[in-house]
């Protein structure tokens, strides 16, 4: 079955990552963060989540941190987020003060995401972007890892929510 917890016990920082509520929350999330339309600078406007999201691995052991660090940017309204994506919202600390309204930080579930669904890694410096692979492998991804592990009805919901966060 698909892992749900993607968190880690840092001695210094205490629990971090994200720790998804079941399935389905992981399914939505994960059609969120498949589309492209939601990272900034990809968007259109069509909707209140285009342009509100980066994903980056940032090299904080140049800066004399443990390691690098895997973070997902949030540049809109705590509401929306917390209304429509709970989890993330649930694993999110303070942002900074030049736009990111929050980091949800999580090696695990930003490698988990490099691994599984061959999101893609583009070196930009001390920070590296992360972008979504093409919709259809991630589907397709997902629905490899779910037949034998679940029901036939509790995929087609699961592919019903990553619908749900890929349309938000």
């Amino acid at each position: 079955m698909i892992n749900l917890d993607f968190t880690t016990d840092n001695p210094r920082w205490g629990e971090s990552g994200i720790a998804f509520t079941n399935l389905f929350e992981y399914a939505k999330t994960l059609g969120f963060l498949s589309n492209i339309r939601h990272y900034d600078g990809y968007g259109d406007n069509t909707t209140k989540f285009d342009n509100s999201i980066s994903i980056h691995i940032e090299g904080n052991h140049v800066d004399g941190a443990w390691a690098k660090e895997c973070r997902i940017h949030y540049y809109k309204d705590m509401e929306l987020l917390n209304s429509h994506l709970y989890d993330l919202w649930n694993a999110s600390s303070a942002g900074r003060g030049d736009a990111i309204t929050c980091r949800i930080n999580s090696n695990k579930y930003i490698n988990h995401l490099i691994a599984e669904y061959d999101f893609s890694v583009y070196d930009a410096g001390y920070s590296s972007n992360v972008f979504p692979n093409e919709r259809e492998r991630i589907i397709s991804r997902f629905e490899q890892q779910l037949i034998g592990e679940t029901t036939e009805r509790n995929i087609l919901s699961a592919i019903n929510n990553f619908n749900i966060g890929w349309e938000l």
